[in-house]
């Protein structure tokens, strides 16, 4: 295997075991908010809206320490993650609000499906903004000196 396809394996490993604990924390998340909405309507979508957003934070962490070298502004790094993850998160809230309260599949059966598809989706969209050192952010910092 030449250098660069073992980079992209090796970093593709990295970021499915940082995703794999982040997964855990926003499953963990997902569970306790779960709990505390038992009987309210649209409660599944709720916990995952609200676990979600709470998860961008410690993904990007997980990512930005373990899997890509994201260099320049942490702001403008976390900007962009909480963009990317924004759009899945409108895509994956209408997909599970379908599967849950319309095709009436269990709440963990969607946040399964979900988290399944927008691993994959995420991935390509983080590595198009980070991957390869050649963060956008970076280039703005250097055009900004």
């Amino acid at each position: 295997m030449t250098n660069n396809k073992t980079a992209a394996v090796f970093e593709a490993i990295k970021f499915n075991l940082s995703g794999l604990v982040g997964t855990a924390l926003f499953y963990f998340t997902y569970e306790m908010l779960y709990a505390q909405l038992k009987g309210v309507q649209y409660a599944p979508t709720i916990a995952w809206v609200v676990s979600y957003l709470m998860s961008i934070w410690w993904q990007f962490e997980l990512y930005r320490w373990f899997v890509f070298d994201i260099k320049g502004s942490y702001w403008k790094a976390l900007w962009t993650t909480y963009v990317i993850y924004s759009g899945s998160l409108v895509a994956s809230t209408i997909a599970s609000y379908v599967m849950v309260d319309i095709m009436m599949l269990n709440h963990r059966t969607a946040w399964l499906v979900n988290s399944i598809v927008l691993g994959i989706m995420n991935y390509f969209l983080l590595k198009s903004s980070f991957g390869n050192n050649k963060c956008e952010i970076e280039e703005e910092n250097k055009q900004q000196i």
